[in-house]
C-alpha cells in the first residue's frame, strides 16, 4: 500500500498592529526568518516568506505590523516543527523583534 500523497499547508503567521506594539523589522528580516528556514527547513519548511505593514489602503497606518507565510509539504511536517527540538528557540526569538501577540492559522494553497 503506497502512502498518502503530501497536502501542502502554509502556516499564515499575523503580527497586530496595536497600540503601542514594538515591531523590529530589520531583525525580522535578517535574523528570524532566516533562522526559522535553517532550523525548520530540515523537517520540511519548503519557504519562509514575510511581508512588513506598509499602509492601510487608504493611506492610514497598516492593520499588520508583519505578516509571515510558511510553506511545509504537509500537516505532519507542521506538527514536527512545532514539537521539534527548534520550537523553543524560534518560538522564543520571537520577542526578539516584536511585543504583538501572533495569530497563527493553517490553510491549504488555492
Amino acid at each position: 500500500m503506497s502512502a498518502a500523497p503530501k497536502s501542502p499547508v502554509v502556516v499564515t503567521v499575523v503580527y497586530p498592529a496595536t497600540p503601542g506594539a514594538k515591531f523590529d523589522p530589520e531583525y525580522y528580516v535578517q535574523i528570524h526568518l532566516p533562522m526559522v528556514q535553517r532550523l525548520w527547513g530540515p523537517v520540511g519548511l519548503e519557504a519562509a516568506d514575510g511581508v512588513i505593514g506598509a499602509s492601510a489602503p487608504d493611506g492610514g497606518p497598516p492593520p499588520f505590523l508583519a505578516i509571515s507565510l510558511l510553506r511545509f509539504g504537509s500537516l505532519n511536517q507542521i506538527q514536527a516543527a512545532l514539537s521539534g527540538v527548534h520550537a523553543p528557540a524560534v518560538m522564543g526569538d520571537v520577542a526578539n523583534f516584536t511585543d504583538a501577540a501572533p495569530i497563527v492559522q493553517l490553510s491549504t494553497p488555492i
